[in-house]
């Protein structure tokens, strides 16, 4: 090999070299986003996962409350016809807990419907990340400010709730006041 096409194979390593150099370092700078993006949905997960503990918690509550409500309806079937009004009002309050459990299956299948685009779209963001990086930015700053929202109309809820129970707890108690009024009152004509 002459002196001439051995400058020129050399001069051509060292072109390709660099430009090798360069792909490592962009590769280099999408794995570092990559990570970040990793993190990120790590933190999305922890944040789900606590959404979950506290459904969980709600559910045993409103599970005690059912345990609760079963012992009242064992002491109140000799006066269940004076009691229709209540009644009434537990099924309305069925009725919410009807909507609260769709808007919790709302909830369940939008949590879904993003995990199933995630997961669709991990391969072709691999590919394209420097143009779809933004577009999953915004999705995941959307979907944190619907877990937000989510969180506090549950809040809202809850105290919605509360302030039924409290409601209800009231209506019970007069009953049961005016119950044992009437059995006083009984017992009395009877001496």
């Amino acid at each position: 090999m002459d002196e001439e096409t051995r400058a020129a194979f050399e001069a051509l390593h060292q072109q390709l070299g660099r430009r090798f150099d360069a792909v490592d370092r962009r590769l280099d700078a999408m794995d570092q986003r990559l990570d970040a993006v990793d993190r990120r949905l790590d933190a999305m997960d922890q944040r789900l996962d606590a959404v979950d503990q506290r459904f969980g918690a709600v559910d045993q509550r409103f599970e005690g409350l059912d345990r609760r409500f079963d012992a009242v309806d064992r002491r109140l079937e000799t006066v269940e016809q004076r009691l229709d009004g209540v009644d009434r009002r537990f099924d309305v309050m069925d009725r919410r807990f009807e909507l609260v459990n769709q808007r919790f299956d709302g909830v369940e299948e939008r949590f879904e419907a993003v995990e199933q685009r995630i997961v669709s779209e991990g391969e072709e963001t691999r590919r394209h990340f420097g143009v779809m990086a933004e577009s999953l930015r915004r999705d995941i700053t959307l979907l944190v400010d619907g877990l937000e929202v989510n969180r506090r109309a549950i809040v809202v809820l809850g105290e919605d709730v509360r302030a039924q129970f409290a409601a209800r707890d009231a209506v019970l108690r007069a009953a049961f006041a005016e119950v044992r009024r009437d059995i006083a009152g009984v017992r009395e004509r009877r001496r």
